[in-house]
């Protein structure tokens, strides 16, 4: 018998692909990328909606990038610049090249972008690097400080925030504009003050990230190191901490701080604090993750890392796109020496995404402080032996998920070669597959009990891709280092005071 309402109630029945394209893709802009890509693969007219978008957004996951304020660039643009942005980096092809003469002071900083050089004790001149492919004009500023002696410094330019450490009398943490030199408006104290330091003995490690300065007063003989954690607006001291063993530090993501400790001549970690007070924890120690045991030919005796992310888009501009501050690389230089002086260095590189999927996995057991290696570092990072040392001095090398390093030696400490490390897993795999594995390094690096860094053989098996570029030859030399940005190279020939940029 024929059903005449089964019929109409067929007839009224509609799918979301019956609905119109527009809704579809307003739809689609809700998705998160993972479920946005998902859906892609239900069916040929998903597959098929041609939004940019929808395009834009699945390219700045791939790249690692946040989008930029709002302004008059449209999508579509900002999708053709960040490609052209990825596919520069990719095979290291820079715009435009500029050489930038060093000043006559002995301080500088390389941050976010901006260089900034001592002009002697009182002058900081700042310079924002250039970038045709994110359409970011050059700008120079500078900052008189006649009030301070500028002793060391750090900024963060989308805080516009700088950090003068003064040791001419008390020891004193300035917190200032970037922009005008004034003290910073939000600062409730212009001047954190640290007793006990005078200005002969100490070097300092400045870092910013967000509400938090973290300054690392680094005796010149063999001592205990000072380290203080500031909430720069409030101006309250967070932690402070005086020991031996401690040798470096990073922010690793908001309210977490990672430190490089040398426990004994052959154990070194990582250890990882929770910066937020809690009553029910006795300790802002949460976790320690353990590097390999050093040879028991050689001691451990020095560790140095090195990451830039800013906690936000620069102040005063308008990029279209910029890293993520959760795409970061951390690279750990580790040096030891064996019993007969002779020097081994390598290399760490280790994701955030590392630590922090280790820190949330619910099977973690909350009372095991010590992470052993075998569970955290073998699949979740890379180790290599370096051939020759990381510059002491020129230390920004690296940037999000990249790392840079001078290479092919033509004379000792004279490079002539850029090599460019690119962790984004993402990116990784989508060349790997569109171009295969010429430049992508997917097989295991081994650093054999036999090199002397470690009592056993280590396998790591972070995948990546390495890019080999000569660099033009200055008009005297060769380079000694190379430093990065997102938008630029800095090959650094300190001996002819100049410094020059490759710019994306």
């Amino acid at each position: 018998m024929h059903n005449g309402s089964s019929d109409m109630q067929s007839q009224y029945r509609t799918g979301i692909c019956d609905l119109p394209i527009e809704l579809i893709v307003t739809v689609f802009r809700q998705l998160d990328v993972p479920t946005l890509l998902a859906c892609r693969r239900v069916c040929r007219l998903f597959n098929n909606v041609d939004d940019s978008s929808l395009h834009y957004k699945i390219e700045l996951a791939l790249a690692g990038m946040q989008d930029g304020p709002p302004s008059n660039v449209t999508s579509s643009e900002r999708l053709r610049m960040l490609i052209f942005h990825q596919e520069a980096w990719r095979t290291l092809s820079w715009m435009e090249k500029e050489t930038v003469p060093m000043l006559n002071g002995d301080t500088w900083e390389f941050f976010g972008g901006v260089l900034a050089l001592a002009d002697g004790p009182k002058t900081l001149v700042f310079r924002q690097l250039p970038s045709r492919l994110r359409c970011l004009q050059t700008k120079e500023w500078k900052v008189d400080v006649n009030d301070v002696t500028v002793r060391d410094f750090s900024m963060d330019k989308g805080q516009d925030l700088l950090i003068i450490v003064d040791v001419s009398e008390d020891c004193g943490i300035h917190l200032r504009s970037l922009s005008t030199g004034r003290t910073h408006p939000l600062a409730t104290s212009p001047v954190l003050n640290v007793t006990g330091l005078s200005d002969s003995d100490w070097s300092f490690n400045i870092k910013i990230f967000d509400r938090f300065v973290g300054v690392m007063f680094i005796p010149m003989q063999e001592s205990a190191v000072d380290f203080v954690i500031y909430d720069w607006i409030s101006g309250e001291l967070v932690m402070h901490f005086c020991a031996e063993d401690i040798r470096c530090f990073a922010f690793l993501a908001k309210d977490l701080l990672m430190m490089a400790t040398i426990v004994s001549e052959t154990d070194a970690c990582l250890e990882i604090y929770d910066l937020k007070p809690a009553l029910d924890r006795p300790s802002n120690l949460i976790r320690a993750f353990l590097l390999p045991k050093g040879s028991l030919d050689s001691w451990v005796v020095d560790m140095s890392i090195s990451s830039d992310v800013s906690s936000c888009h620069p102040h005063g501009s308008t990029p279209p796109f910029f890293v993520s501050s959760l795409n970061k690389l951390f690279t750990i230089a580790y040096e030891a020496v064996s019993g007969t002086g002779n020097t081994r260095k390598a290399l760490l590189f280790l994701p955030m995404s590392t630590i922090l999927d280790h820190l949330a996995n619910p099977r973690t057991n909350n009372a095991v402080k010590d992470i052993p290696w075998e569970e955290w570092g073998p699949h979740g990072t890379r180790f290599i032996t370096l051939d020759h040392a990381l510059s002491d001095v020129w230390i920004c090398h690296t940037y999000g998920m990249k790392f840079v390093m001078a290479c092919n030696p033509t004379s000792p400490g004279q490079f002539q070669s850029v090599c460019l490390y690119d962790f984004n897993n993402l990116s990784i795999r989508r060349d790997y597959l569109s171009f295969g594995n010429s430049t992508t390094l997917t097989s295991p690096s081994i650093i054999e009990a036999s090199d002397g860094i470690f009592a056993e053989s280590i396998h790591t098996h972070l995948p990546c891709r390495c890019h080999l570029k000569d660099l033009p030859i200055c008009d005297d030399g060769k380079y000694e280092a190379v430093m990065m940005s997102e938008d630029c190279l800095l090959a650094v020939a300190s001996d002819r005071r100049v410094l020059t940029m490759f710019a994306f």
